[in-house]
């Protein structure tokens, strides 16, 4: 049983965003003078102490709460809990943010801690290559976080794929895909194996786990290369836009994007399967290559359509010489540069990722030289072909 204490706090924290919401319609109470350091957005969350405990003791439970989020100088009621697998365990965790009423479009969306990448620059120059190679990519971009009166540095807003509102151009009856699944450590093993218990290899996020039209797809894989075969699997699956994910994870050399972290969706206007990535923070660790295959091998998938298919090793190459074509040097580095400015203030204002040893000058020219690294592997590549 809740104390007469918890239920006083709970009662005021509930009239104060009352009162803040009439205040703000009546242009009476000001929103909080957060610094943003220089970022278009600034957010500050108020979430009741007691709730925020709870938040931090049931972590795997992920509890919803209630909060107040101030956006800019906009106050929305909302729920909030913490999301991902890999921040839950850090001291800097990701939020996610369920507002009553929507914020440009947008009612439910993360704020991302960036574990993976305390630069936050790996996942931004991700999400910058696969838009600049055509891919439908959701929003993303940097905003100064403070809870509770606290600065927690630079987070990222990152656009759910899972929300039906992002699929309403895919979708223009309105309503969701389709079928939508998000790979775990999928796409393993030979055989049978990558067809059985597809429950535990992937999370259903619209559809039924029957897993209707991904089975067959899958089972269609595990059969020898053909004509026929690959008719069958043409009919089910947009190959070609697969292979241009394939060659993305090449040069991003982001090995958790082969079996994991991302998503095959089927929408009304895009009945075939294709594959959009998520979480991007793991990527530029390494200079990507062309000649890397290795990398496909522990995804059946992956290895089939690289390594044992001529066919689709034939368009595979189509598609490096066309990222050769798009992620120029300018292209990648004039963006790493503007953003590197942009967070610059904000980031340096953060003590703890100051404590983390690397500074942001630091961060840059690594991914700096992963970039000229890439761009020079796969000129010595094409020229060899």
């Amino acid at each position: 049983m809740q104390s007469w204490s918890t239920i006083f706090r709970r009662t005021l924290a509930w009239s104060l965003g009352l009162i803040l919401s009439m205040g703000t319609l009546f242009g009476c109470i000001e929103s909080p003078t957060h610094e943003s350091y220089g970022l278009p957005l600034v957010f500050s969350i108020y979430i009741d102490e007691d709730d925020l405990s709870a938040m931090r003791t049931g972590l795997h439970a992920k509890p919803k709460v209630p909060a107040s989020a101030w956006i800019n100088s906009e106050l929305y009621k909302a729920k909030v809990l913490h999301s991902g697998a890999t921040s839950i365990k850090n001291l800097r965790r990701s939020y996610e943010l369920h507002l009553e009423e929507p914020f440009e479009g947008m009612k439910v969306f993360r704020l991302n801690a960036m574990v993976g990448d305390y630069s936050t620059m790996r996942a931004t120059m991700a999400y910058h290559a696969y838009d600049l190679v055509g891919f439908e990519m959701p929003r993303y971009e940097p905003v100064a976080l403070w809870v509770n009166d606290e600065y927690y540095g630079v987070y990222n807003l990152q656009q759910l794929m899972t929300e039906p509102d992002y699929w309403k151009e895919s979708s223009p009856e309105g309503i969701t895909p389709v079928y939508m699944y998000q790979a775990k450590k999928s796409l393993m093993g030979t055989g049978a194996d990558i067809y059985e218990n597809l429950e535990q290899k992937f999370s259903v996020k619209y559809g039924t786990k029957e897993f209707v039209g991904l089975e067959e797809f899958i089972r269609r894989l595990a059969k020898e290369p053909s004509d026929e075969g690959r008719d069958r699997i043409e009919q089910m699956a947009d190959v070609d836009q697969i292979l241009l994910y394939m060659a993305m994870v090449q040069y991003l050399h982001h090995g958790d994007g082969v079996t994991n972290n991302f998503y095959f969706v089927s929408t009304h206007l895009h009945p075939r399967f294709r594959i959009f990535p998520w979480d991007l923070d793991v990527t530029f660790k390494k200079a990507g290559t062309p000649e890397n295959g290795d990398i496909f091998t522990i995804s059946h998938m992956m290895n089939r359509f690289y390594n044992d298919d001529p066919p689709y090793r034939a368009m595979f190459e189509n598609h490096v010489q066309y990222i050769h074509s798009k992620l120029t040097l300018d292209a990648m580095l004039s963006h790493l540069d503007g953003y590197y400015w942009l967070i610059k203030d904000a980031w340096e204002a953060d003590d703890y990722r100051n404590a983390q040893g690397i500074t942001l000058d630091q961060y840059r020219e690594e991914i700096a030289n992963r970039i000229k690294s890439n761009r020079e592997n796969y000129q010595q590549y094409l020229e060899r072909q």
